[in-house]
């Protein structure tokens, strides 16, 4: 039954995605003429809404958030989330106003869905360029926060990790500190079990609740207090702890 449910959902995952060709003319429209991205998100969230209704009603997967109250109020900041699954991704975008993801830049290239992405609020970056990679973060970023106060997302380990993988494998990169430093935002640590019913390369989907938790934030406090090491080591001991929990 797990088969044919995931046969259907793949069938529907990609209708839906395909359906992003018809609007994409009004979307480019939208952004090469009047410089707005509004469309291309608004777009982003009838797909996202779209693939967790396939989910579930298919596959019998839903999702809770959790730790709503850890958000911060007023300030615009970076979430810091484990990656397991492109879940996570989408339940984060539907969540917040034009989110700004990080992502590689290979992603851009995927049709339809790639050229849609592109004209989101995102920022692509190639990752064998770390230091030019940074500077377009932080000032890609700045422009961002300061014209709209919108949120970031960062995955801190780069890459999507099976569930139970260790850190050893696929550590946590420092960037992330350094760039909440550089522009003086709290960090949003956030934890996840979603390798559990998508997990990479996952063909089969697994019926149960998705949660995404956000943890206590690192204030910008901690931030001038603590070096790059000690709060990278803090943020790494968070998120692994409570995201080990959630896949019990």
């Amino acid at each position: 039954m797990l088969t044919i449910r995931s046969i259907l959902f793949s069938i529907y995952f990609t209708i839906i995605t395909f359906c992003i060709a018809f609007a994409l003319p009004f979307v480019a429209f939208d952004f090469f003429v009047f410089k707005s991205r509004k469309t291309a998100d608004k777009l982003g969230k009838v797909w996202s809404l779209a693939v967790l209704t396939g989910l579930k009603y298919i596959c019998q997967i839903n999702y809770k958030i959790k730790g709503l109250n850890n958000i911060p109020k007023n300030t615009p900041f970076i979430i810091a989330s484990k990656h397991q699954s492109i879940l996570e991704t989408i339940i984060i975008y539907k969540t917040f106003r034009e989110p700004v993801f990080i992502l590689k830049k290979e992603l851009l290239f995927l049709p339809l869905y790639g050229w849609a992405l592109a004209m989101t609020n995102q920022i692509s970056i190639n990752r064998k360029e770390t230091r030019k990679a940074f500077k377009k973060i932080t000032e890609t970023a700045k422009y961002y926060f300061e014209k709209n106060s919108q949120t970031m997302i960062i995955f801190p380990q780069g890459t999507r990790t099976p569930i139970h993988s260790t850190t050893e494998k696929y550590p946590y990169k420092a960037g992330v500190i350094g760039l909440a430093k550089s522009l003086e935002c709290p960090i949003l640590p956030t934890a996840i079990n979603t390798g559990l019913f998508w997990g990479k390369r996952q063909f089969i989907k697994n019926p149960g609740t998705v949660i995404i938790e956000f943890l206590k934030p690192i204030t910008t406090k901690e931030l001038r207090k603590k070096n790059k090491k000690q709060l990278i080591q803090q943020l790494e001991l968070e998120i692994e702890n409570k995201s080990n929990e959630l896949i019990k």
